[in-house]
């Protein structure tokens, strides 16, 4: 019998992959591979619904994590991260290692911190620079309402909004330009369904001009 993965990650991938990997390689410089990855690049805005830039890094889920932290935000700013679970703390981890000044907004786990809360903290954190929460709580299986999130973030200050989308792109519904997010990470081996070894990262203009 065939095993089967019944995890959060890595996900258990299709035969077609498996056949696709199987192909003799592209060399990484030759012509035919810039035509692939700018294909794939175009692809990658479907999966996040945008017509923002979409990166490819060679790293894991945590790794883009950490490359929107050390790229839109700068030592001493302040942000205010969302933790409500083991990922959600993580933002806050990442965030004081490149020095940022942290205002958590500590979550019962199990349960979504709702618009509000954030709207609260932002009101009393008025010089935050970003909001940084996580879509889908790997930890303990809560979505949280991005859009909600979203919406109170660009009504009550300019902070940009990062989301942690690795275990929710591709899976709950995400619209990346309609929510008006700024930044989201998601990793090759969840929702996309592929090897583990890569992140993504879908940028707004918004966002580039924090960088």
């Amino acid at each position: 019998m065939r095993p089967r993965l019944f995890t959060p990650g890595p996900t258990q991938i299709s035969d077609e992959v498996v056949k696709a990997m199987a192909e003799p390689m592209k060399h990484h410089r030759s012509p035919e591979f810039k035509h692939f990855f700018a294909d794939t690049s175009r692809l990658l805005q479907l999966f996040f619904k945008t017509k923002n830039d979409v990166l490819t890094l060679t790293s894991s889920g945590t790794g883009g994590m950490e490359g929107a932290v050390s790229n839109f935000l700068s030592r001493g700013d302040k942000v205010i991260t969302v933790e409500a679970g083991k990922f959600g703390q993580r933002w806050g981890e990442i965030s004081k290692a490149y020095g940022l000044e942290v205002a958590p907004l500590n979550v019962q786990w199990g349960q979504a911190a709702g618009a509000d809360d954030v709207k609260n903290l932002l009101v009393k954190h008025t010089d935050c620079k970003a909001v940084l929460f996580t879509h889908s709580e790997t930890s303990t299986g809560t979505a949280f309402d991005v859009q909600g999130i979203t919406k109170v973030v660009r009504e009550n200050s300019d902070a940009i909004t990062i989301v942690d989308g690795v275990t929710s792109v591709g899976v709950l519904p995400f619209f990346m330009d309609d929510w008006d997010v700024d930044v989201v990470v998601a990793g090759s081996q969840k929702g996309a369904m592929v090897p583990p070894g890569l992140a993504f990262v879908a940028v707004s203009e918004r966002a580039w001009q924090r960088a």
